[in-house]
């Protein structure tokens, strides 16, 4: 105790077999009542114990010849006070509520906390960390021995991590922390040791399908050949921002066929403008409709600008679709400019994570563009506005901790350097990652039953991107493939023959692009070979005009 403090003390009588006795009188007695004075409350059963100066004295409580005795140490100044004030789990960035969960089989988490001491010069003890199962069977404990710390801490400098790893996480765990267990380092009070401060709760945790992303060699024709450097040996060298900062369970990574585009990157030393990444994604957005080895595969091209060029207006583009579960034409295709290419050696990286937080959805947030920016974002200067944790570069040790990532960052779907994902952003992605299925094909459904999604058959491919109320259509190919949904979208397409007959109609939905006002499309039109034979002109029509080029 401390000089001036009132305390309460209480004694319990009970017979020789264990049983309580009640209505016995109790004396209390203080060995030296000018340090420690001790006065009885009704019949003993409790007393008041007061501080009067420093040192030590024995208070005893004694009835029917039996007696108990407290210790009591008197200090002039009153002892420090440590408490757990906050802590909250993270596997990238959590909200200000708590309220985004852990995503299984995927990476570690970690557990920040904050702690306030009333010195400056001492720590707190050991933190022990005890992780319990939903039948309460302890899972895992943890200890850590924080440092001295200052005041309060916050999450952008925590009192203390724990670092739990993927294997360990599950539905149900429970979780609570306690301050120097053993009760080595002397505290003013106990009741801020415990966090939470009730019984354990339960871990928020959340389960995702499993992310496949292909990655797609880039063969510019028109630039003899120029091929984007991607192989399953550097496959990581594109993934370190997406692994450190998307909601993703399980990532599968594979390394497809090279796909060949007519794009003309540009006039040296300037290209990658507009034109290029629309062609280059509706020729990769092609291949990956006409592929039936995955249809939830998210594709990304990586193109390799050709030599002479040292800029790119563009460092690569993505499809935006309304629902995030779509596998169909204009959904899951992205493209970029392959590593090792730009000054900055993470941009690739952190482009393949932006681009493919378009292939969920997501549209832009306003650091560094004003095009395309997502009206509901919270920040208006785009950064993340709250702390972020490099949990992953722990995971993997390439760190002793989980370095903060400051609350000035700018947001992944942004254009500042260097980025994080805020937790309006990793809650948009968990959300529709969350929504997706491998079962539809399309949001308006493009096709109805399972025979007809596997079902190949002799097919005119029209493509190509509505930019206000200029329509480009591109060369038009035949070849055996799935037909695409011919019943709905806002542009029909014809297959006219050399008299002018319609020989086939097609209606097809538009597409989203991330860096540009233009639509996109894609229609797989069915049509016998004998009747693709007479077609001689490709017609579209939209609501505002027509356009037609020749089929051949």
């Amino acid at each position: 105790m401390t000089v001036g403090q009132q305390r309460s003390l209480s004694a319990l009588v009970r017979a020789t077999d264990g049983n309580l006795l009640t209505g016995r009188t109790i004396v209390w007695l203080s060995s030296a009542s000018t340090i420690v004075s001790v006065t009885s409350i009704g019949n003993g059963e409790s007393a008041t114990v007061v501080a009067i100066a420093p040192g030590t004295a024995t208070v005893t409580a004694s009835a029917d010849g039996r007696t108990a005795v407290a210790t009591i140490t008197v200090d002039a100044t009153a002892p420090p006070d440590f408490a757990i004030i906050d802590a909250q789990w993270t596997q990238a960035v959590q909200s200000a509520s708590g309220a985004i969960p852990m995503i299984l089989d995927g990476n570690a988490a970690v557990l920040n906390v904050i702690l306030s001491s009333t010195v400056t010069n001492r720590a707190p003890g050991q933190l022990l960390l005890t992780l319990t199962d939903s039948a309460g069977a302890v899972v895992r404990t943890d200890t850590v021995l924080p440092g001295v710390v200052a005041g309060s801490t916050s999450y952008a400098d925590p009192g203390a991590q724990f670092l739990v790893p993927a294997a360990v996480l599950r539905a149900g765990l429970r979780w609570q922390l306690r301050r120097d267990p053993r009760g080595v380092v002397r505290d003013a009070s106990d009741t801020n040791d415990v966090f939470p401060r009730v019984s354990p709760p339960t871990l928020n945790v959340a389960s995702l399908p499993a992310m496949n992303v292909r990655f797609v060699p880039i063969i510019l024709s028109a630039h003899a050949g120029a091929i984007g450097n991607v192989t399953i040996g550097n496959t990581e060298s594109y993934l370190p921002t997406l692994r450190r900062t998307f909601p993703l369970g399980q990532l599968r990574v594979s390394v497809g066929t090279p796909v060949t585009s007519t794009a003309i990157f540009g006039t040296a030393p300037t290209g990658g403008g507009e034109a290029f990444w629309l062609q280059v994604l509706s020729d990769l957005d092609l291949a990956r409709v006409a592929d039936m080895t995955s249809r939830d595969e998210y594709w990304i091209g990586v193109v390799r600008p050709p030599n002479g060029f040292t800029f790119t207006t563009f460092g690569g583009f993505s499809y935006i679709p309304t629902n995030p579960a779509a596998v169909g034409p204009g959904t899951r295709t992205s493209t970029v400019v392959q590593t090792g290419w730009f000054n900055n050696q993470g941009q690739t990286a952190d482009l393949v994570a932006h681009e493919l937080g378009h292939a969920v959805g997501r549209l832009h947030a306003p650091c560094g563009t004003s095009f395309g920016v997502d009206a509901s974002f919270p920040v208006p200067s785009g950064v993340i506005g709250t702390v972020g944790h490099d949990v992953y570069s722990w995971s993997i040790r390439q760190t002793s901790s989980a370095p903060a990532r400051p609350a000035s960052t700018g947001d992944l779907m942004g254009h500042c350097f260097p980025v994080w994902a805020s937790p309006h952003t990793y809650a948009g992605i968990l959300s529709a990652r969350q929504a997706s299925v491998t079962t539809v094909l399309t949001a308006t459904s493009d096709v109805t039953t399972e025979s007809a999604r596997t079902r190949r058959q002799h097919v005119v491919v029209v493509r190509g991107y509505v930019d206000g109320d200029r329509v480009t259509l591109l060369r038009a190919t035949e070849s055996e493939g799935i037909a695409t949904d011919g019943s709905n979208g806002p542009y029909r397409v014809d297959l006219v023959d050399g008299t002018g007959i319609v020989v086939a109609t097609h209606r097809v939905p538009a597409s989203r692009v991330d860096h540009s006002r233009a639509m996109t499309f894609l229609a797989a039109i069915p049509a016998s070979a004998q009747a693709t034979a007479t077609v001689t002109t490709i017609r579209i029509v939209t609501p505002f005009g027509t356009t037609t080029r020749a089929f051949r």
